[in-house]
């Protein structure tokens, strides 16, 4: 909705939107290839960027059809990491984070597929690859559809941020500061 609503007020500027993960895209803006990026916590205070918490966002367990034993039941996370898992790779922050969320309570994360963006969980659970770790918004629609369905388990994963990261004032384009400017 921002972006429609910055199209709207600017329809001459040119956006380019593309996926990667936190590390990529904070290498990307110090390396000056875009303006600002918008990435999950936890996110590293950098010294020569600024980062600013957007909206919360919640980590769920997902699994399809052939998971539908666990409907209603509440398992530990050991018990989880006994089932296949597909989450993001070990290069993104949110792996990192799940890393240490798993190891906090006696487990340990090691899954059978590692995808590289967020929105590829959902697609491998719907086909039965495993167990998915992925933010609720990117599960949505699938869980709607009644293609894939929530896991419970006895620790629930911490909520986390979406945050905009950019340079300081005077290293990015009046675009991106007016794009800025829409977010607040």
């Amino acid at each position: 909705p921002f972006l429609e609503e910055f199209h709207k007020k600017h329809p001459k500027i040119k956006i380019s939107v593309t996926n990667s993960s936190t590390p990529v895209t904070v290498a990307a803006l110090r390396e000056g290839k875009i303006d600002l990026g918008v990435v999950g916590s936890p996110v590293e205070h950098y010294k020569d960027l600024s980062v600013r918490e957007a909206a919360e966002i919640r980590d769920i367990f997902i699994a399809g059809d052939e998971f539908g034993a666990l409907r209603g039941k509440t398992l530990s996370l050991k018990e989880l990491a006994d089932y296949p898992i597909v989450c993001l790779g070990r290069e993104t922050s949110t792996r990192r984070y799940l890393d240490e969320f798993f190891y906090s309570h006696g487990a340990v994360l090691e899954p059978d597929f590692e995808v590289a963006t967020s929105d590829l969980v959902a697609p491998f659970v719907e086909r039965n690859m495993g167990i998915g770790i992925v933010v609720r918004f990117f599960a949505e629609e699938s869980i709607r559809a009644g293609r894939t369905f929530e896991v419970r388990t006895k620790h629930s994963i911490p909520a986390r941020s979406i945050c905009i990261v950019s340079g300081s004032r005077g290293q990015i384009s009046r675009a991106a500061q007016e794009f800025l400017n829409t977010l607040k």
